[in-house]
């Protein structure tokens, strides 16, 4: 199990940094907020729910971290690729 990266209680600079960070690279990028979601989690409430203060796991985290820095996507913890992988 990895760790959980939390953004409740009162978002910290840190926090805000983030979801700047996120909207910056979407507004610079022919990409919505929406989409960014879908890619990094799979969910295109991503950035609503990090602006309502919830948090996300630290896999998330790296693959937020990843598109933002041009770099190839760490594959999803449980990606559907690994339920026919097994098969």
């Amino acid at each position: 199990m990895g760790y959980f990266y939390s953004i409740n209680a009162g978002m910290s600079t840190e926090d805000n940094d983030l979801i700047k960070r996120i909207e910056q690279f979407c507004s610079s990028k022919p990409m919505s907020e929406r989409a960014f979601g879908i890619s990094v989690a799979g969910n295109h409430k991503f950035i609503s729910r990090l602006r309502a203060g919830h948090g996300c796991h630290s896999r998330t985290l790296a693959r937020v971290e990843a598109l933002i820095n041009g770099e190839p996507l760490p594959r999803p913890a449980h990606s559907r690729h690994d339920a026919s992988e097994a098969a």
